[in-house]
C-alpha cells in the first residue's frame, strides 16, 4: 500500500498546477476538471488526490491553511503588487496518518522557486496563520464559504498568475 500512496501523489502532484474557475467550492466540478482538463489549483488537486486515497479505503483529513499570496516568497515580482490586495486565502492539502500531504505544485516550476514536495519529505506549499482540520470535502467547502470575504481582485490575479506560470513552466 505505500507503495500505492506514494504513486497516487506523484500522479497528482505533476498534473500542472493553474487556476481552474469553479472548482474551489464544487467538489464534483474539481474532480472533474482534473480528468478532463489536467491542470487544477490546490483545492481541486487534493480533492481529486483525497478522492483516490479513499478509493483506496483510507481515512483522510482535508486540511485548510488561512494564508496570504503575498506573504508567499515564491509569488513572481511581477505579481507581488497584486497580491497586496488580497483577502485571506484558504490552501487546501490532506492529512493522512498523521502525515501532511501536499501535491499543490508540479515539477514544473521547481526551477521558479516554487515548493515542489517530493514524497519522502513534504512541507505545506504556503506561510500559513492558521490551520483548520475537516473530515470531509463538504466540511471544508461549508467552512470557506462561510469565512471568505470577498474576492478583491482575486480573479485578475488568478488570471495573471495562469498566464505568468504558462509562459514559464519549464516543459518536461
Amino acid at each position: 500500500m505505500p507503495d500505492k500512496l506514494k504513486e497516487l501523489f506523484y500522479r497528482v502532484r505533476d498534473i500542472p498546477f493553474a487556476f481552474v474557475s469553479g472548482t474551489a467550492f464544487d467538489y464534483r466540478k474539481a474532480i472533474e476538471s482534473i480528468e478532463t482538463l489536467n491542470k487544477g489549483s490546490c483545492s481541486a488537486k487534493h480533492f481529486y488526490l483525497g478522492h483516490l486515497y479513499e478509493k483506496e479505503g483510507l481515512d483522510v483529513d482535508y486540511v485548510s491553511y488561512v494564508f496570504f499570496w503575498e506573504d508567499q516568497e515564491y509569488i513572481p515580482k511581477e505579481l507581488k503588487n497584486e497580491a497586496k490586495h488580497l483577502p485571506e486565502q484558504f490552501h487546501l492539502a490532506l492529512c493522512l496518518n498523521g502525515k501532511d500531504i501536499d501535491a499543490t505544485y508540479d515539477i514544473g516550476l521547481k526551477d521558479l522557486g516554487f515548493p515542489v514536495n517530493e514524497w519522502e519529505n513534504q512541507k505545506i506549499s504556503v506561510e500559513y496563520t492558521e490551520k483548520i482540520t475537516h473530515k470531509t470535502p463538504q466540511e471544508r467547502i461549508s467552512y470557506t464559504q462561510k469565512r471568505a470575504k470577498g474576492n478583491g481582485n482575486l480573479r485578475r490575479f488568478y488570471q495573471l498568475f495562469n498566464e505568468w506560470i504558462q509562459k514559464n513552466r519549464k516543459k518536461l
